[in-house]
């Protein structure tokens, strides 16, 4: 009785010899390795206008001719990426008034 096409383990039913796996030949790797050079080499090209852009959406600024709308996405990634963490935190009281608040964000600065 012949195989089925569609028996598990059927080298046939995948349409080749074997089924091919492991390790890029050399040859591979270098191709990827150029694409990669390639692609880095065109992102460094074009970084300027890209951080341009990113950083319009962030601020709500203009970004040469076109004014982009304010992107909260992003405006909170570029907060947490750039701005970082405050080095301390402010320990209040809630019966506190305002310029006690405000006489310690001044000591906090300094």
């Amino acid at each position: 009785m012949p195989k089925k096409l569609f028996e598990p383990g059927n080298k046939l039913a995948y349409k080749r010899k074997h089924c091919r796996g492991g390790r890029p030949t050399k040859a591979q790797a270098e191709a990827k390795r150029v694409a990669a050079d390639e692609a880095k080499k065109y992102l460094e090209g074009k970084l300027k206008a890209i951080l341009d852009t990113y950083l319009s959406l962030a601020t709500g600024q203009r970004a040469g001719k076109k004014r982009r709308k304010l992107d909260p996405a992003t405006t909170r990634h570029a907060v947490e990426r750039f701005v970082g963490p405050a080095p301390r935190s402010l320990i209040l009281d809630l019966q506190d008034s305002v310029e006690s608040f405000f006489e310690q964000v001044e000591k906090m600065g300094r």
